[in-house]
């Protein structure tokens, strides 16, 4: 098994001799760093518009919470000095 993964290597510079097996070597390298590159940018990008739009519907029921509780707790403390 060890010579026909010995043969194979042997044999590799001469298929990758012609300009059409390095070109295309060269074309897969450069798109697979460009799908990765588009890649890494999107996900960065969907996890900061992602944790940006929680972060405000946090802050926005955060503040209707406060207002509730406020609202509740003026309630109760007027009813509590009416008796």
């Amino acid at each position: 098994m060890k010579e026909r993964f010995a043969v194979r290597w042997r044999l590799l510079p001469t298929q990758l001799g012609s300009i059409r097996a390095r070109l295309t070597l060269w074309y897969v390298a450069l798109l697979a760093v460009t799908v990765t590159g588009y890649s890494a940018v999107l996900v960065v990008s969907l996890a900061r518009g992602l944790d940006g739009g929680l972060d405000r519907l946090i802050s926005d029921q955060a503040r209707q919470a406060t207002g509730v509780l406020a609202a509740v707790s003026g309630s109760r403390s007027w009813l509590r000095s009416s008796e």
